[in-house]
């Protein structure tokens, strides 16, 4: 089985020793035997996980993942791009992405904190949970989806909102919806300075996908 998994700093493997070898994508694969791609990076957001995996399938016209695996971030991440590159922020962001002094990155931040709409980060999610999934489909591609964390400001929010969208969703590749993700599944296992969660963490996220996967005999 070939394995394709999009994500953020928690599918990355941030804060463990050896993030390529450790983080759940890695384990996953090494309990179903398979090979990995891992496409996860630091402050990734949705959109640009959107971008990735179709970047993915532009460039490799014969790409055929067995399996994809996205672990959605918080709806609140937006992603933006000026003559430096690409970058994700959100309201309240204190990282590093502006290492490379650019002013309006600072200026962007700013106006991002004061005036973003939380109902259109919202919305904007479940239209991008939708347009995946039908990609999929529509290529005969078995995946599955998370939420790297379930309990959050904006899918408490939401999905009652914007209820409309559900009948939409396949539901049903959507392991934990809409209650619950990898943060709420590690529950008090340790964590690092940052707030990651370590590699015992990482080993139940990949058990619990790791049982999905063989429930629905996608594997022998």
């Amino acid at each position: 089985m070939n394995i394709l998994t999009l994500g953020d700093s928690f599918t990355y493997g941030e804060e463990l020793t050896s993030p390529s070898s450790s983080c759940w994508p890695a384990q996953l694969a090494t309990k179903l035997s398979s090979q990995l791609i891992n496409l996860g990076l630091p402050s990734n957001s949705n959109p640009a996980m959107v971008r990735q995996l179709l970047d993915y399938f532009s460039h490799r016209t014969n790409a055929n993942p067995d399996l994809v695996i996205i672990a959605w971030s918080s709806p609140g991440r937006t992603e933006h791009s000026d003559i430096s590159g690409n970058f994700s922020l959100w309201p309240g962001y204190s990282g590093n992405l502006f290492k490379e002094h650019q002013p309006w990155r600072e200026e962007l931040l700013r106006y991002t904190n004061q005036y973003h709409n939380d109902a259109y980060l919202g919305e904007a999610f479940l239209q991008q949970v939708i347009l995946v999934q039908n990609f999929l489909e529509n290529r005969n591609i078995r995946y599955l989806m998370l939420n790297t964390v379930g309990n959050e400001y904006y899918k408490n929010n939401f999905i009652r909102q914007f209820g409309y969208y559900t009948h939409l969703l396949n539901v049903d590749n959507f392991i934990g919806w809409p209650t619950d993700g990898m943060a709420e599944w590690v529950g008090d296992a340790p964590r690092g300075a940052n707030g990651h969660f370590l590699e015992d963490g990482h080993n139940i996220v990949a058990e619990r996908i790791n049982d999905n996967i063989r429930n629905r005999g996608w594997v022998s």
